[in-house]
């Protein structure tokens, strides 16, 4: 087994009460209030796991982004969509959002460029963040042969690849990624990984984050006769079931 360094001081998973879910149609990732991603199949719903610290803390694998103080913590979606923020309050009225997706590529039969992106943004002042990329392919028995430099690594294994673009450097430890950086008010920065050996051609995250706001909310839409016959709050909770339902379902059934 492939055990993963002592990480960012992330607190042991508890319920599923903790976590949101993410998805691309193809596979789905359980994001947990804390920072970090702790479950995901890749490249599908079926593949083996790569990440599965909710199951094993030592060899399951997570990808984890901690800011430096965090006090409370709380996840929402963006309304509409599968889109999940994660908002991190920290000391001196600073706050920090995660927000976790994966771009929808509705119609293709097989997922041809799974990709996960994190986007960090800093309000109230600058936010010092640890971020630890820690895949374990698998379930859990092979670390990957990290190469690369500076931002841009992949991630190599008998099983497959993964490939990592970060705002600032990383550095390999362990069979993990390391890094420390401060994320500014209006920085907007991403941090992307993949699968596959190297980042493919992809748009720019900000675009890839509006295109996929706009596929969630135009299929909402589309649906929407149930829930506009409702009043809120259930108007809400009907659409919330309608997206997860959809979430876990499969692009071309």
């Amino acid at each position: 087994m492939a055990t993963i360094a002592p990480g960012l001081g992330l607190p042991e998973p508890s319920t599923l009460h903790d976590y949101g879910a993410i998805g691309n149609l193809h596979s789905v990732a359980l994001v947990s209030r804390h920072g970090s991603i702790d479950w995901l199949c890749w490249p599908r719903f079926a593949s083996p796991s790569l990440l599965a610290r909710i199951l094993d803390t030592r060899t399951g694998g997570h990808v984890a982004i901690r800011p430096e103080g965090a006090g409370k913590s709380h996840q929402r979606y963006v309304a509409s969509t599968n889109l999940l923020e994660t908002h991190f309050e920290l000391p001196h009225g600073r706050r920090l959002t995660v927000t976790d997706f994966m771009p929808v590529e509705p119609e293709v039969s097989e997922p041809t460029r799974p990709v996960l992106l994190r986007g960090l943004e800093a309000t109230g002042g600058e936010v010092t963040v640890d971020v630890e990329l820690s895949p374990r392919f698998n379930y859990g028995i092979e670390a990957p042969r990290w190469t690369g430099r500076d931002d841009r690594w992949s991630g190599q294994s008998p099983s497959g690849s993964v490939w990592v673009v970060s705002p600032a450097p990383l550095s390999p430890s362990g069979g993990a990624l390391r890094g420390s950086w401060t994320v500014r008010p209006g920085d907007g920065q991403f941090l992307e990984f993949g699968w596959g050996p190297r980042r493919p051609d992809l748009e720019p995250p900000e675009r890839l984050k509006s295109r996929t706001i706009g596929f969630w909310r135009s299929w909402v839409a589309a649906g929407r006769s149930r829930s506009s016959r409702a009043r809120d709050p259930e108007r809400t909770l009907i659409e919330r079931s309608e997206l997860v339902l959809k979430l876990l379902s499969q692009a071309t059934s």
